[in-house]
Formats: structure tokens, C-alpha cells, sequence
């Protein structure tokens, strides 16, 4: 029987440890969406989008666009937001989306740019949807803050109005 300095057991470990992580399949592979899986169309998120910024489409329908829905705070946020960027008239938005992925969990990645009439350079972000049962959502991690950021980002650059203070202040930011 070989007896082995703890020392020398501890490096042997490591080794194989290390070894075993190395050259294990798919130890630092990211996980693949299954072949054909299915992503929504550049229609269907615009859809969504639109709808989300729309002040006439009923907070009840904006919830049923995000995933796990939206809370009363966040659509009275929505909603005054809305409220003053149509006061302003800096609504409607145009929505272009591309780079529609795949990905794993029946979700897909796009890329979404926000223009308006108060906005003509695009405000560019990447956002989630997820797939249930054949009906698209923008989850809402990407909702808030991706999303809202987004619309942020215009509410920033609105204008001076009437009141002091400056520039609008709305969805409570």
C-alpha cells in the first residue's frame, strides 16, 4: 500500500477535478435552442410594442402582453406616462425589429429601435419574448427595465413645457 502526503493528495484532486471540467461534452457550451424552434415575427412583436405604448389599448390587454403581467403601479406608471407623451405629441411610436433569434426555453431574442415624432434617431435595445402556447410576450424582465428604458429615453428628451421644471417628468422617473 503506497500511503500519499495530504498535500500531494490535494494536488492529485485538483487535477482531476480540473481535468474532468475541461474535457467533460458541453462543460462550457451555452445551451442550444432546439432545431426549429419558434420565434414570432417581426409583425407580431411591433404588435406587441405598439399596443404597449398605446394610451387607448385598456391596461387589462397591455398586462396580457407581459409575461407574469403587469402591477397596478406599473400601469398607472404607463399611463400617465402615455398621457403626457400624447399631450406632447411625441406618440405614436414606429417600431423596427430584426435579429430575431431563437432561443432555449421557448423564448427568442430580437432587436428593437423605437423612432418617433419627437424621437427620429433610433433608441436601439435587445428584448425577450417568451412563446405561450403560441402567444408571444415580452417577459418582463424585459419590460422593466429594457423596455422602459427605452420609452425613458424619449420622455428625457420630450421638451420643455409650460411648468417649471423643465423637461416632462413622467412614469414617476
Amino acid at each position: 500500500m503506497v500511503i500519499t502526503p495530504p498535500s500531494r493528495r490535494l494536488r492529485i484532486s485538483a487535477i482531476l477535478v480540473a481535468a474532468t471540467l475541461t474535457y467533460a461534452p458541453g462543460a462550457h457550451a451555452d445551451p442550444e435552442p432546439p432545431l426549429g424552434a419558434a420565434v414570432p415575427t417581426a409583425e407580431q412583436v411591433t404588435a406587441i410594442l405598439n399596443q404597449l405604448t398605446d394610451p387607448n389599448v385598456p391596461d387589462a390587454d397591455k398586462a396580457k402582453l407581459v409575461e407574469g403581467g403587469l402591477s397596478p403601479e406599473e400601469m398607472n406608471q404607463s399611463d400617465q406616462g402615455l398621457a403626457k407623451l400624447d399631450r406632447h405629441h411625441a406618440l405614436p411610436f414606429t417600431f423596427t425589429v430584426t435579429d430575431i433569434q431563437p432561443a432555449i426555453n421557448d423564448m427568442a431574442g430580437v432587436t428593437a429601435a423605437l423612432t418617433g415624432p419627437r424621437e427620429p434617431l433610433p433608441v436601439t435595445q435587445p428584448l425577450v419574448l417568451a412563446d405561450h402556447n403560441g402567444t408571444w410576450q415580452l417577459t418582463h424582465d424585459s419590460y422593466e427595465p429594457t423596455f422602459a428604458n427605452m420609452v425613458r429615453h424619449v420622455i428625457h428628451r420630450v421638451g420643455p413645457h409650460s411648468s417649471p421644471g423643465g423637461n416632462v417628468a413622467v412614469f414617476g422617473w
